[in-house]
This record gives C-alpha cells, structure tokens and sequence, in this order.
C-alpha cells in the first residue's frame, strides 16, 4: 500500500487515509512511502497494529521509505533487516520481517518493496529498465531470507513502479 510520502496537505489527506486503513483493517500492512507522521496515523487507524520502530542501528529506510505493520494479538515479531536490491534511491531496500502466529507457532516471512520510478533520470538517460534486475535481486533475497523453511509462507508486495509510460509524461 502505497501511502504518499508528500506531508504537503498531509492534515487533508489524513482523515480519509485513517478511515480507509480502519476500513481495511489488515492483519498484515506491506506499506511503501512512509515518513513519522505518516506510520504514527497508520497505527492510529490500526490501533490494535505494531511496526518496526527504527531503533539505533536499523536501516534508516524503516522510517523514510518502508515499513510492515501488523496486528499484535495474532503475530509476534521474530526477527527484521534489510536487503540492498539496487534501487537508485538512497534508502530504497528490500525491508523484511518474519513473524510468528500466536496460535499455530509457525513464522511467515513478509517482505515489502518500492522499485525505481521509470522515470529516474539514469533509467530515462540508458533505456534499461532497472526493476528487471531489482525483481530477481529480491527473488534471490526471499530465496536465502527464508532459510530452507520449505513450510513458511512468504508474502512479498510493495510498489513495482512498472507500466508503460510515455516519454512526454516522464519528462
């Protein structure tokens, strides 16, 4: 879910974005463009929802970038991290974190994304369409992140930033 990391008019924005999140209500939130204000009206709509809070040390992209919310009475936290997939953005990563089921034990992995815009400027210049790579460097990473728990679910979502676009929108 991508939820526009532009705090301009962020206060018009916020009511409507509160009502569809509570509307939602995710177990499981894979969210992409979040700032501070932005992740603590999440968990206000989600009230019965945690994330990861950067703490010293975590990638900074956690509280700029991307960010998994989910619900603390079903899952509990495992353990978190990153992975360096090649986006052009300074703290762009592949952000993961696996959970645990309260009830069954079993842990699930859920990843989450945003790839390079189209329209960057080194994609714009070259031709080559940089979330190809992006795409098999985050196979790899889910691949290797999973640990051969051939029974855990993996749940990857985030935004791909692939279509077709014009040149004269682009530019």
């Amino acid at each position: 879910y991508n939820l526009w990391n532009n705090l301009t008019n962020f206060q018009t924005r916020e009511p409507a974005l509160r009502r569809q999140l509570a509307s939602l209500d995710p177990d499981v939130l894979l969210a992409q463009e979040v700032l501070p204000p932005i992740t603590s009206c999440v968990l206000t709509a989600l009230k019965t929802h945690t994330c990861i809070q950067q703490s010293q040390g975590d990638d900074p992209g956690w509280a700029t970038e991307c960010n998994i919310f989910w619900r603390k009475n079903l899952l509990e936290h495992v353990e978190h991290g990153s992975v360096d997939i090649g986006q052009k953005e300074l703290e762009r990563r592949l952000f993961w974190v696996r959970l645990r089921s309260i009830h069954s034990g079993k842990t699930s992995l859920f990843a989450t994304a945003h790839f390079t815009w189209q329209g960057a400027e080194e994609e714009y210049k070259s031709d080559v369409n940089v979330r190809k790579d992006q795409s098999r460097r985050t196979a790899e990473a889910l691949a290797q992140l999973r640990k051969g728990e051939v029974d855990e679910a993996v749940f990857f979502g985030g935004d791909l930033n692939e279509g077709w676009w014009p040149r004269e929108i682009l530019t």
